[in-house]
């Protein structure tokens, strides 16, 4: 199978129907837990390819050697890797630094955690420069930014984006995508489904609301939603929201809770 090009999905925000294919190409498939093996990531791979998600999902060690071990060669499976995850502790030069050097192994897209404890902080200027030297360190590669809304109200989740997209136009950005949480986050000060309507919300305030996932090529940001999505009827729940991509660890159960004929409008 031809891989597909680097930042283009060819999938919609909000399809009509759902079969197997189109709910698992929506599907960022994770193995991030601290005890993962290589056997864990080799098995997470394999899963990835036969169900065809979006993408496989690791720790930066892990996508080496996913690389070096070319788990997803001649597969459409995007590499991605988390970065500065999941507390987001590091110095800004040090994130530079960090997606410098995953750049350089190959994978094709970033998953870093944003500098929530700034928003907390009122500290908006510092999370703002901070956002911009990593959306251009990405060199125009896919960069998912994660806002960690467990830990935030509505108003800082709303300023979060805000910042985020006076960064995409004053750069000129392209292939954004701003994503809810990491899933391990110890509260739940705001669910998904509510950080969701406020990000799609000031995005669409901001005219920059990515229609279908293939927009981000354009300028315009995408969403993906992660935490605490298990079920075929949350993921479509969310997707119907208008969530672009859905991140979780359960995408074979997600997958294989739709039938294979199965494309009314409820899956």
């Amino acid at each position: 199978m031809e891989r597909k090009n680097m930042n283009v999905s060819a999938v919609t925000a909000s399809p009509k129907t759902y079969t197997r294919k189109t709910l698992a190409n929506m599907i960022d498939h994770t193995v991030l837990k601290q005890n993962a093996t290589e056997k864990d990531i080799r098995s997470g791979a394999s899963s990835a390819i036969q169900r065809d998600f979006r993408a496989f999902v690791v720790e930066p060690h892990h996508a080496a050697f996913v690389i070096r071990q070319n788990l997803l060669a001649k597969s459409s499976v995007f590499c991605a890797a988390v970065c500065d995850f999941p507390k987001a502790g590091s110095t800004t030069r040090m994130r530079v630094s960090m997606i410098n050097e995953l750049l350089g192994l190959g994978v094709d897209e970033v998953d870093i955690v944003s500098k929530f404890y700034l928003l907390l902080n009122d500290n908006y200027p510092e999370y703002k420069e901070d956002i911009r030297e990593v959306v251009k360190a990405m060199r125009g590669k896919t960069l998912k930014i994660i806002l960690e809304c467990d830990y935030l109200n509505e108003a800082q989740i709303r300023k979060a984006t805000d910042l985020i997209c006076e960064v995409a136009k004053e750069e000129k950005a392209k292939y954004l995508i701003v994503k809810t949480n990491t899933g391990f986050a110890k509260e739940i000060k705001t669910e998904n489904t509510d950080a969701l309507r406020y990000i799609k919300e000031t995005l669409e305030k901001h005219g920059l609301y990515a229609e279908r996932l293939e927009d981000i090529s354009n300028g315009k940001i995408g969403i993906k939603v992660s935490a605490r999505v298990k079920t075929t009827d949350s993921a479509i729940t969310l997707l119907n929201a208008g969530a672009h991509i859905i991140g979780t660890s359960s995408g074979e159960e997600i997958v294989d809770g739709v039938s294979s004929n199965k494309t009314d409008s409820s899956y």
